[in-house]
């Protein structure tokens, strides 16, 4: 059975409505999907490059520096030992790669779980189209108060493609008072709809969605 949404004009004020699948937006919660992607998207973040020098890879240290009995002294070979200062790291860290890929049915319904959250609990805005005139930072900010949306609540504007105007008028408030980001439609993950608080989408991306999941 479809799911009916509503549309809203760049003033804010609802334009018509729009039946979208129910395989898109009435789906049940997944927490597992959800986490299982969420943890493969921070691991595939970390750069792993650390990097410590073992004995081998340490200078000097191949004279002993004492002789072995006679000096009441514990018994040492070398200068460049773990437990010396200046030593070798025994154990370090060495670069690796953390990557790793979750199945893609699980990566479907993760995104098909956070999406009907979203729907579920009103913080979804969909637009017939994205407007906001002259590429300002207040314009992005009227835009946010037309759509009743709250101070300190992070938006995340969903585009078709890449906006460079756009993502200029947004660019300084990532860490403001007002917290807004522009994503593309290629570029979505599982973070950055968790991390937001509101998605804010035209129609045509959310026919996209449809097509590609549901």
């Amino acid at each position: 059975m479809p799911v009916s949404v509503e549309i809203l004009n760049s003033r804010g004020e609802p334009s018509g409505t729009l039946e979208v699948s129910e395989t898109l937006l009435g789906q049940p919660e997944n927490p597992q999907a959800v986490r299982a992607c969420l943890d493969c998207y921070l691991a595939c973040q970390r750069q792993g490059d650390a990097s410590t020098r073992t004995r081998g890879m340490v200078r000097g240290g191949g004279a002993k520096p004492w002789k072995q009995k006679g000096t009441g002294r514990a018994r040492a070979g070398s200068r460049r030992s773990p437990l010396w200062r200046g030593g070798a790291t025994l154990f370090g860290p060495s670069p690796r790669d953390y990557n790793y890929r979750v199945n893609r049915k699980v990566r479907r319904l993760a995104f098909l779980s956070i999406l009907s959250s979203l729907q579920n609990e009103k913080r979804l805005r969909i637009l017939d189209k994205i407007d906001i005139g002259e590429p300002k930072t207040r314009n992005v900010l009227a835009l946010r108060e037309r759509l009743n949306i709250e101070p300190g609540k992070k938006v995340l504007i969903l585009t078709e493609a890449v906006e460079p105007e756009l993502c200029r008028a947004a660019a300084n408030l990532g860490r403001s008072l007002h917290p807004t980001w522009v994503l593309p439609m290629n570029n979505l993950n599982v973070f950055a709809l968790l991390h937001c608080d509101y998605l804010v989408l035209p129609s045509a991306v959310l026919k996209k969605m449809e097509e590609v999941y549901a």
